[in-house]
């Protein structure tokens, strides 16, 4: 039985179809399975966030900036979260959805210092925030932090530490895809 070449060349074109479809089918239910597992973290990470409510203020403008009322709301909020997911974070000793809140660059440098070997547990009480300078895009501002802060620190060998930190920070926040987030994050002062 003589098999045309017609046929022979239909069935490998069938064949190298099936393997494409196959691997593309894969490729795909790969990138689905890796990107839930961030949605559950970081939806996990927002449902605590919920209970961390600290208390921000707006003392009055440095300069001459003008920044709406709805723009502040904003903004304040996605600091605040970006505070609590930060916080989160350093109890756990790993990343519960930084990037989220701050911009790719700041957020890799945070991780860094996410190995460390103690357990730094903190709570936001207040953050009396003063905006210094807005872009006329109203793209990026930068303000300062005075905030009111307890934290413990807990070591490996079960000794822990508890303060209240009144530290300053300047911060550059920077409005990407109709989100707030910090791209640059300084301690002015310990107190």
């Amino acid at each position: 039985m003589i098999i045309s070449g017609h046929r022979i060349l239909a069935a490998a074109v069938l064949l190298a179809m099936l393997c494409a479809s196959t691997l593309l089918i894969s490729r795909v239910t790969a990138h689905y399975h890796s990107g839930s597992a961030q949605i559950k973290k970081t939806m996990a990470a927002q449902d605590i966030l919920e209970s961390h409510n600290p208390n921000i203020i707006w003392k009055s403008d440095a300069g001459t900036p003008y920044l709406n009322q709805h723009l502040r709301t904003d903004m304040a909020k996605a600091y605040g979260d970006a505070w609590g997911i930060l916080s989160l974070s350093m109890a756990a000793g790993r990343d519960l959805g930084l990037n989220e809140h701050f911009t790719d660059r700041y957020a890799e440098h945070v991780r860094t210092t996410l190995m460390d070997n103690s357990q730094l547990l903190r709570t936001c009480l207040s953050h009396k925030l003063q905006l210094h300078f807005m872009s006329l895009d109203h793209q990026i501002v930068s303000l300062t932090d005075h905030q009111h802060v307890s934290e413990v620190t807990i070591m490996d060998a079960g000794y822990s530490y508890e303060r209240t930190d009144t530290s300053a920070y300047k911060v550059i926040m920077i409005l990407e895809d109709g989100k707030w987030r910090i791209n640059k994050l300084s301690r002015i002062g310990i107190k």
